[in-house]
């Protein structure tokens, strides 16, 4: 656990002389990085449309190197995976919730077909989250990819 925090420090605290370095996100390494969450996700897949106004870049902060997050509503629409596929119709508002580290911040992640892991509080509230190195959304999924996933699921 100390580990990945010194790593965040050395990177916040690097300034932009140095190159945020991720590792390519994939859907079974995001699917097992939610499941070990304390919060529920569903999985779901279709559209996500903005439906607030436009603050793709978040507030500004005067320094190019010290962006913040920033989040804003959007609407799914398309279905939740099942352990038989991704067969539940559903169509509901989700907060993007986009955070940044230094420089870099998330991506928008709204798509006309994507692969969303949305966190759920269990009262119907559901987020995706966002931040610089991805994992929670995949933009137009192969189909080994919705095989892949539907595999894991219980």
């Amino acid at each position: 656990m100390l580990r990945p925090i010194a790593i965040l420090l050395a990177v916040c605290g690097a300034g932009s002389a140095s190159a945020l370095s991720c590792v390519r996100p994939d859907v079974v390494s995001s699917f097992e990085r939610a499941d070990q969450r304390n919060e529920g996700f569903v999985l779901a897949l279709g559209s996500l449309e903005r439906i607030g106004p436009n603050v793709m870049d978040g507030p500004e902060t005067g320094d190019p190197n010290r962006r913040v997050g920033y989040g804003f509503p959007a609407r799914f629409d398309g279905r939740l995976a099942t352990s038989d596929g991704f067969l539940a119709e559903r169509a509901f508002d989700v907060t993007v919730e986009v955070s940044c580290v230094s420089a870099w911040c998330g991506g928008d992640s709204t798509s006309d077909y994507g692969l969303y892991f949305l966190r759920s509080d269990g009262t119907g509230a559901y987020a995706l989250e966002s931040d610089p190195c991805g994992g929670f959304f995949f933009d137009t999924p192969e189909e080994h990819q919705l095989m892949e996933v539907i595999g894991l699921m219980p």
